[in-house]
């Protein structure tokens, strides 16, 4: 309230003042939603504003986000990062050995071989993830004893989802593995909880709530400077001397210059 704007001389009373008591894009139930994603539960973190004013429509969506949210499973950001093509490697082996140098080491191979390669990056035509090995010696002393790939599994990490999430203060150590080397990484933890819209709502829209719960809108013709123009601000109150009041500035429209008088449409505060 100190800081309000006063604009008690800019009011252009040739044109008599509107009063009504309802927003037209105001319903009774004003939806804020996150986008809608297949991999998050429907509805997480959407959130709703009630006006209660019986003679507004009783739903509309007020505002959808362009990201959708995140869940949270074990304190932790669940992201959808990676899928498998295959997830089960069906085709029986021997054994199991942790990378591609590994496979090639291993002793008094036989006739065949079937292994699994726990980490087979080093082959070209696996990008990531594993693959089944089987080695076949050769009857014929003119073909060299070989090493066939099988099947494999591959993560992909195309079609990445955006997320949108706050980093806190909270950090964890976390266990990375690959093959047979590991290592330990301490990292801020990124959470979603405080972005629920039920969290947002009571938080930052707490005097909109009251408001809209007994709305007095007027619209009021006004002369503004270019400089009033650039300095609109709806978290700034707008003093009228004559209405003895303080308003929320909802809208301005078709604003040309300060000698032309434009619309404005002021919420009463008080």
């Amino acid at each position: 309230m100190p800081q309000a704007k006063d604009w008690s001389g800019k009011i252009d009373y040739s044109t008599r003042p509107k009063l009504a008591y309802m927003l037209p894009e105001i319903a009774i139930k004003n939806l804020y939603t996150w986008a809608k994603d297949e991999t998050v539960p429907a509805g997480l973190g959407d959130g709703v504003q009630i006006a209660s004013n019986e003679h507004l429509e009783q739903e509309r969506k007020a505002m959808e986000l362009p990201f959708a949210a995140s869940e949270m499973l074990n304190d932790l950001l669940k992201i959808g990062q990676f899928y498998r093509n295959n997830p089960i490697l069906e085709t029986p082996y021997t054994m199991t050995v942790p990378n591609m140098v590994a496979r090639e080491q291993i002793p008094e191979i036989g006739d065949m071989e079937t292994v699994l390669v726990e980490d087979a990056s080093d082959d070209p035509t696996v990008p990531s993830g594993s693959a089944i090995y089987t080695f076949y010696r050769q009857v014929s002393s003119d073909q060299p004893d070989t090493w066939v790939k099988e099947e494999q599994e591959e993560y992909y990490i195309n079609g990445i989802e955006p997320r949108i999430a706050l980093l806190t203060d909270t950090t964890r150590t976390f266990t990375l593995k690959q093959g047979i080397i590991t290592q330990q990484v301490t990292r801020r933890v990124a959470d979603f909880t405080g972005l629920h819209f039920a969290v947002l709502l009571p938080k930052y829209h707490e005097i909109t709530q009251r408001v809209l719960a007994r709305v007095q809108l007027f619209t009021v013709n006004v002369l503004l400077t270019a400089q009033d123009f650039a300095e609109l601000d709806s978290t700034v109150p707008i003093w009228i001397e004559q209405f003895k009041d303080y308003y929320y500035l909802n809208k301005v429209t078709d604003y040309t210059s300060e000698a032309v008088p434009c619309e404005a449409e002021l919420i009463k505060l008080n």
